[in-house]
Parts: C-alpha cells; sequence; structure tokens
C-alpha cells in the first residue's frame, strides 16, 4: 500500500534537474513521498497566511498600528505553563548557530564547546541546491557521529569530545525551495528543510536519548506558529513517532510575533522549550512594517542602533512571557571575529561580546547564541558569573511593563555620510557572497549574515524615501545616493582586484542592490526576490 502511494505522489513531483548520484541517500523516494504528503497537506493553508501579511501590511500603511490582541487576552492572562524541557535542553547557556552546509563550520561548531549546535538553512545559508543537500548529509552525519572531512592542508577533521545537542533551523514560511515541485509549484522551503531532516533523522534523534529539536524563523503570528504545529503532529503521526516528540524555540524576529508572545508559546505549549530574540531581524522588521511613516527613521548615530529603546522592551517582554510559561529566553546572536591576526582587533572583539552578554544575563536570559566557535569561552564566562543554575526562569522581570507602543519607540539621533556608505558597501558585499554560494561574509571584525544584509538595506531604503537629512548639512537625495553608490563599487572592484571582481559576480549584486533600494514597495524579504539568480 506504501508502494503504491509512492508512486501515485512521485509522479506529481518535477526537480529542476536530474538527481545527482550523490543527492540520492538524501533525495530518497520515501524521503520525497513524505515531502509530497506534507505539501498537499499545508500549502494552500501556508498561501493564506502569507496572504494574510499582506492585508496586515496594507493596514500598517494607513497608519493602524498594532496592540496586543484584544481576542487572546485569556491567553495573556491565564496560568498555563509550556512542557518542561527535555533533560538535553535544560542547559542553554552558549548556543552556537553555522550554515548547515558548509562542513568545516560544522565540525567547527560542534567541537566548539557550546551547550547547543544549531544547523542553519536561514540567514547563515546561501540557498543553492548544493547547499541545501549538503547541509542535510552533514547533519544526518552530525546525528550518527559519522561527520568528517579532509582539510586543505590534507589532515582529516573530526567531531571529537562531547557532542552538543542538535537543533535545526529551517528557512522562513515565506521562502520556496524551487528545484522541488509538486504540481508544477515549488514546495516551501520550510516544509522541504524540515521533512527532509525531520524523515532521516527525528527516529534515530529519538533512538539515541535526544530528539528532533527546531528553531523556527520568521514567523509573525500565532496562526503561522499554529500550522507549525500541524506539521509536527502530521509528522510524528507519519513517521510513528511519540506525540509532542518535536521540540521548539520559536524566533522573536519581527515587531508583530513580539504582539503575540504568549499567543505563539501557547499555541505551541506541548513544544515549545524557550524564544530566541533576533536584534537585526527585530530592527528590520520595524523598518519594513512601519516604512511608510516617517516616525520610524532610524539614525546611524547617537545611541547605536542595537541599543535602541525598542530592543530592550522587547527583550524585557520576552523574558517576562517566557518565564511566566516556563519556558526560556535566549539572548541576541554575536558574531564578532576573534583569531583575526590582530590582537588588539581580537581583545575589543572579546571585551565587546562580554559586555554584551553580561548585561544579557543579568537581565535575566537562560542563554544566548553566537556565531563563531571563539566566543564560546567569553560568553559562558559572563553568564557564568551571574547564574548560579542552568537557568533563571526565577527572573519574572514584573515591576515593568511594557506597553506596544514600547515595542515600536525610536531613537532620535543622526544620519551620516560614513554610515550610508557603510551600509551600501555591507549590502553589496554580501549579496555578491550570497549569489556565489556563501551564506556568510566575514567583514569588519564581524560575521554577517542575510539579516545584516537585511538592516544594511531597509536603513537605505528608508533614508533614501524619507529624503533623510544628513549630518553633513545635505539631503539625501537620489542623485546623492547614485553618487554614493558608485563610489562604493569603485572602491570595492579597487579592494578585491580585477582577477576576483571578474570572477565574482559583484555587477550582478549592484544591480539587485540597487534595484531593492529603489523599489517602490519595498520587496518584503531580498532572497525571495534574488532568489531565481541561484
Amino acid at each position: 500500500m506504501f508502494y503504491l502511494k509512492q508512486v501515485e505522489t512521485l509522479a506529481r513531483v518535477t526537480l529542476s534537474k536530474p538527481l545527482a548520484t550523490a543527492d540520492r541517500d538524501i533525495m530518497t523516494p520515501e524521503a520525497m513521498e513524505f515531502l509530497t504528503r506534507l505539501h498537499t497537506e499545508f500549502e494552500d493553508r501556508r498561501r493564506k497566511l502569507l496572504a494574510r501579511r499582506s492585508v496586515v501590511q496594507r493596514e500598517l500603511d494607513m497608519g493602524i498600528f498594532p496592540g496586543f490582541p484584544e481576542s487572546t487576552r485569556g491567553i495573556r492572562e491565564g496560568m498555563w505553563r509550556v512542557k518542561n524541557a527535555p533533560a538535553d535542553l535544560s542547559d542553554r547557556m552558549v548556543e552556537i548557530m553555522v550554515p548547515a552546509g558548509n562542513r568545516k563550520m560544522v565540525i567547527e561548531g560542534l567541537n566548539s564547546g557550546a551547550n547547543v549546535f544549531v544547523g542553519d538553512f536561514e540567514d547563515s545559508q546561501s540557498p543553492t541546491w548544493n547547499n541545501n543537500i549538503e547541509g542535510q548529509r552533514n547533519l544526518l552525519g552530525a546525528v550518527r557521529d559519522s561527520l568528517s572531512m579532509i582539510s586543505s592542508d590534507g589532515g582529516r577533521l573530526t567531531v571529537t569530545g562531547e557532542r552538543p545537542t542538535l537543533m535545526m533551523r529551517p528557512r522562513g514560511w515565506q521562502m520556496h525551495e524551487k528545484h522541488f515541485n509538486m504540481d508544477g509549484e515549488p514546495i516551501s522551503a520550510s516544509l522541504f528543510d524540515f521533512g527532509l531532516y525531520m524523515y532521516h533523522n527525528g527516529p534515530e534523534l529519538i533512538r539515541c536519548g535526544s530528539g528532533p529539536y527546531f528553531t523556527l524563523p520568521k514567523i509573525e503570528n500565532r496562526f503561522e506558529a499554529a500550522l507549525w504545529n500541524d506539521v509536527f503532529i502530521f509528522a510524528e503521526d507519519f513517521l510513528g513517532l511519540p506525540p509532542a516528540s518535536i521540540r521548539v524555540t520559536v524566533q522573536i524576529d519581527s515587531v508583530l510575533a513580539a504582539l503575540e508572545m504568549d499567543e505563539i508559546l501557547y499555541e505551541l505549549r506541548d513544544r515549545a522549550t524557550g524564544l530566541r530574540f533576533d536584534r537585526l531581524n527585530y530592527i528590520f522588521s520595524l523598518i519594513r512594517n512601519f516604512r511608510g511613516h516617517n516616525r520610524f527613521v532610524i539614525p546611524d548615530s547617537g545611541p547605536p542602533v542595537t541599543d535602541q529603546d525598542f530592543l530592550g522592551s522587547c527583550v524585557t517582554l520576552m523574558i517576562q512571557a517566557c518565564h511566566r510559561r516556563g519556558a526560556h529566553a535566549i539572548g541576541a546572536l554575536s558574531a564578532e571575529l576573534t583569531e583575526t591576526g590582530d590582537p588588539e582587533a581580537d581583545e575589543r572583539a572579546l571585551n565587546k561580546v562580554h559586555r554584551d552578554k553580561l548585561r544579557e544575563a543579568m537581565a535575566g536570559h537562560d542563554g544566548t547564541w553566537i556565531a563563531h566557535p571563539g566566543l564560546v569561552e567569553v560568553t559562558r564566562d559572563a553568564y557564568g558569573s551571574v547564574m548560579t543554575h542552568t537557568d533563571q526562569l526565577g527572573v519574572l522581570r514584573t515591576g515593568t511593563i511594557v506597553s506596544p507602543e514600547d515595542l515600536i519607540r525610536v531613537s532620535t539621533g543622526e544620519i551620516t555620510e560614513t554610515g550610508i556608505r557603510e551600509n551600501i558597501d555591507t549590502l553589496i558585499r554580501y549579496v555578491e557572497a550570497w549569489l556565489s554560494g556563501n551564506g556568510t561574509l566575514d567583514s569588519r571584525g564581524v560575521r554577517r549574515d542575510t539579516s545584516s544584509a537585511e538592516l544594511s538595506r531597509a536603513l537605505l531604503w528608508q533614508w533614501l524615501r524619507h529624503g533623510a537629512r544628513i549630518k553633513e548639512s545635505t539631503t539625501l537625495t537620489p542623485a546623492l545616493f547614485r553618487s554614493f553608490f558608485a563610489r562604493e563599487m569603485e572602491n570595492i572592484a579597487e579592494d578585491v582586484g580585477p582577477d576576483r571582481y571578474r570572477r565574482g559576480q559583484f555587477e550582478l549584486a549592484s544591480r539587485i542592490c540597487f534595484n531593492l533600494i529603489h523599489h517602490q514597495d519595498f520587496p518584503r524579504f531580498f532572497p525571495t526576490s534574488a532568489n531565481q539568480y541561484l
């Protein structure tokens, strides 16, 4: 019976190119059957929820600003709690997230000494077919303790010592996997990433005493969380796994999600282990959602953009929601680089991270996430100086009341020519790397990912759209912006050299970036616009 269903469903599947022999260990007929069943069951509902996002955006454009939903007041005021975290997710002091498709970085992350390892298919990974399939293969090896590779110097890299608890982050609901089509339609990238990982590793993780654990990005409301919950129920039933085997952490990476943190936890209450704050994506979402209103223009001088008042309010609200419900509150990503060859720069980076993580721990977080193995020790030192247990669930922060307005209150400051040009440089260099298959870019002492580029793009769009006044006593006009843009392209070409410039995709990246910044309607996410070029 299963075989007949498999033949019937696979006849509806088309791949963008012939399946390579090396990929058939991942794209097995049984795994593809699971993907098609997920698509058939949930695609229509996903599309309706994405359409709902457009309706909400039109309301925001008209000045109808959101608040805490009145219809869910009972959930917010209720005394319910989430299910206790499994034993191997009880200590989350240090979590490291790396692109799943980069085997060297995966091995380094597994060897980093972090408590939790997150294999990422989202912001830190360029979603090429090869990256996505190799990412699945790398995580399959990580689950089975069989991952290794030959390094550039001929040595063998393997995972040594105690393995951290494994998690996986699929792409958000807005993305699709263009290489896997069902009835002529691309499958949801979320379901593609989740489905392959879950099919190959879910039963094995449970067998070895752990479980399939996920970080969920780009959720904007309780309905999208409820969709994920139903996907999990379906997957457990399909694979014959115990109910609530799947456990999840939800990323708070948008203003709209921040307004429904209790509701999101409630929809996933048998599975939720915590919420994780995503600072850069939160700022990006504020610009994206309130793009038509000039009172939300964010400066690049004055209070640092990462220290804006609205971020502190979101952190307080997240800790309150999590700890009242028995869930972990995970702090924001640090992506500073160490071991750069410049001891003074390394020391400054470590001091900056220590201050940031100490502030998080004192605020009441239970742990945090990093992007580089060199930050494990300094992060553990900062948190360890505050925490006396594996969590801080007893820190309730009840003395502070956070209003919806607090979540969107922007500090005043100035916009500078330096800020404009640095954001242009960051955006072009990152998009070029992304087009070349690299989801991370080490630049100016920071490991940048898609969230860095999105924030740069949003700031530039906002400043240009609202004719921002520049500190140097002029207004950012389209003509002035074009001159800045051209100058940064010249600087990049000179910096990388003629050979690297010719071999790279800088011209395509510049066209994509220029069009994104000048687009009247502000494309919601640049990967959905640029995915056609991969």
